[in-house]
C-alpha cells in the first residue's frame, strides 16, 4: 500500500512538471475558459444573452466555451452556484474557480470589455 502511494506521488509530479513545461501550459488561461449561461425559457434577456454569447463564439473561435443552464432542467447547478435571478453568466478558468459573475442583462461592449480584462478574448 505504501510503494503504491509512493508511485501515485511520482506520477503526479511527473504529471505536473510535464504540464508546466508544456507551451500550451504557458499560454492565457483563456483556453480553459468556460462560460456558465444561466437562463429561462422565458426571459427575453437570456435570450439577447445567448445572441450575443453566440456572435462572440464566432468572433472568437476557439477562446472559450459557453455551457447552457436552464432553470427548469438544471436545477442542480442553479443551486450549486447559487443562482436566484436570469441571466446570470459565470466565467470559470481553467482551474474551475469563478472568475467573474454577471447578474441580469449585459451589454455586448460591456462583456466583451469583461472577456479582455480576464484575458479570455483576444483580437
Amino acid at each position: 500500500m505504501k510503494t503504491m502511494r509512493v508511485l501515485v506521488c511520482l506520477l503526479t509530479l511527473t504529471l505536473g512538471a510535464l504540464f508546466l513545461t508544456t507551451p500550451w501550459a504557458t499560454q492565457s488561461q483563456a483556453a480553459g475558459t468556460v462560460i456558465y449561461e444561466f437562463r429561462s425559457k422565458i426571459c427575453p434577456y437570456c435570450y439577447e444573452l445567448a445572441e450575443i454569447l453566440g456572435e462572440l463564439s464566432k468572433k472568437y473561435p476557439g477562446q472559450f466555451m459557453v455551457q447552457e443552464y436552464w432553470n427548469e432542467r438544471d436545477e442542480a447547478m442553479f443551486k450549486k452556484y447559487d443562482v436566484s435571478l436570469v441571466p446570470t453568466l459565470i466565467i470559470l478558468g481553467p482551474s474551475g474557480r469563478v472568475a467573474f459573475r454577471h447578474e441580469g442583462a449585459i451589454s455586448k461592449d460591456e462583456l466583451v470589455s469583461r472577456l479582455k480584462g480576464l484575458n479570455v478574448i483576444r483580437d
